[in-house]
């Protein structure tokens, strides 16, 4: 692969993180910090701190399946290159190995 092609999708694999962060979390500055109150209680930090960690927790399901469906375009463009193949299963695996504990991590804080 070029430089060029490593530019190009390096900048797409960047956008599409920013969108997936955008769309999937939902969470905004004033989700975040309450209604422009200017005394913060405990709960409201509490409440900030597992915002944030949800926020996280989203975040990185979205990076581990954005990686899941690029290994499985790599490891279908592999063309019968057996290294290839064998890397993007690798690649598979680690995201989709991600992704589990990321889900085990959300339903232990919901619990």
């Amino acid at each position: 692969m070029t430089l060029r092609k490593k530019q190009i999708l390096s900048f797409i694999s960047i956008m599409a993180v920013i969108v997936i962060i955008v769309s999937f979390t939902g969470l905004s500055i004033s989700d975040l910090f309450g209604n422009n109150q200017t005394e913060i209680t405990r709960d409201d930090l509490t409440k900030t701190v597992w915002k944030l960690i949800r926020w996280g927790l989203d975040t990185a399901a979205g990076i581990a399946a954005i990686f899941f469906i690029y290994s499985g375009i790599k490891y279908m463009s592999s063309m019968g290159n057996e290294e290839e193949a064998e890397k993007a299963k690798k690649g598979m695996l680690w995201s989709a190995i991600g992704f589990v504990i990321i889900l085990m991590s959300v339903y232990t804080m919901q619990y």
